[in-house]
């Protein structure tokens, strides 16, 4: 079923807690990819379970800011706040041939240049941005302007969603949310739902995408089944 949750406390403040790895392009065909960038906890570490290479946490961090189609501008804090923490553990050359790998270049390369518009200047972050941006990422930072990603009231599905597509930089990144949308998988039917996959699911879910389009509500999928 769900891959996060978000918790929030009255003082304002909120934690994204995610347990898997999520994204438009976030599965390789080759899953040694990922286990590549993975390793056990450190003996000081409490917690069990493998932990994600300085490398492929900030990817994971600039794919959860992709995932929610640059709506949210808390996700580009995280990636800040991570390309500072990690710092110098990060390999810049691993980090970028293993984004590569992943198809999720353009995510990081994106988010490394809107931090550099939009926070304090911090040589840890702009080492990120290297070179001169391609069009696509330029086109993007032209889109996500500081009043669009502090705006109060929520986009319409639709709107978010053109936009994410347009951001997101791949034309296989497109054409893939693209087929999740018209006409999606088994295994994606059972994340929206939250059970297993039964036929039913099909109609359910097109009669829901099409009262959130006709009646321009705000309200997500999970609200409306």
């Amino acid at each position: 079923g769900k891959a996060g949750v978000n918790m929030s406390d009255p003082d304002g403040s909120s934690v994204d807690l995610h347990w898997a790895i999520q994204g438009y392009e976030m599965e390789p065909s080759d899953p040694e990819i990922i286990w590549r960038h993975c390793r056990p906890p450190e003996p000081s570490q409490e917690l069990p379970g493998w932990r994600m290479s300085p490398e492929l946490t900030l990817i994971n961090v600039a794919a959860h800011y992709q995932v929610h189609e640059y709506e949210e501008i808390k996700s580009l804090v995280d990636f800040y706040r991570a390309a500072i923490t990690l710092g110098e553990r990060i390999n810049k050359d691993d980090l970028f041939r293993t984004a590569r790998a992943l198809n999720m270049h353009q995510a990081v390369d994106l988010a490394a240049r809107l931090c550099q518009r939009f926070f304090i200047p911090n040589p840890l972050v702009e080492r990120l941005a290297v070179g001169s941006p391609s069009w696509h990422t330029r086109l993007a930072c032209s889109m996500l302007t500081e009043n669009s990603l502090l705006r109060l009231d929520k986009m319409r599905p639709t709107e978010r969603r053109l936009r994410g597509l347009i951001c997101s930089g791949a034309v296989s990144a497109s054409a893939k949310a693209f087929r999740k949308m018209l006409l999606p998988k088994a295994s994606e039917l059972e994340v929206r739902f939250g059970r297993r996959f039964d036929i039913s699911m099909y109609p359910k879910y097109y009669a829901v995408q099409a009262y959130r389009l006709l009646g321009r509500t705000r309200k997500p999928f999970a609200d409306l089944t």
